[in-house]
């Protein structure tokens, strides 16, 4: 079932009790996707090294089981990937 006023109305309530618990968080503005708490002014966007971690983590297991020490190759990915990701936060902030 659609809520008509989500697309008529400029502010619709996703939950019709005021007494709810979350109150006017759960309120849908068009154009908006967040609350200003959720986007503070002065944030920019940051570039994560998660991809990295868990690449280093998968791409070390597989070339140490081609080795024979998959273990060691998951170690050595694992840190592999933890340096390039610490020097993506580093060189980020």
């Amino acid at each position: 079932m659609v809520n008509k006023s989500l697309f008529f109305g400029k502010q619709t309530a996703l939950v019709n009790r005021g007494r709810a618990w979350h109150g006017a968080a759960m309120t849908v503005e068009r154009g908006l996707n967040m609350t200003d708490d959720q986007n503070p002014k002065g944030s920019t966007n940051k570039s994560g090294g998660g991809f990295f971690l868990a690449a280093g983590c998968i791409l070390g297991a597989i070339v140490g089981g081609l080795l024979g020490q998959p273990s060691i190759g998951f170690l050595a990915g694992l840190a592999t990937g933890a340096l390039i990701a610490t020097a993506i936060w580093y060189f980020d902030r």
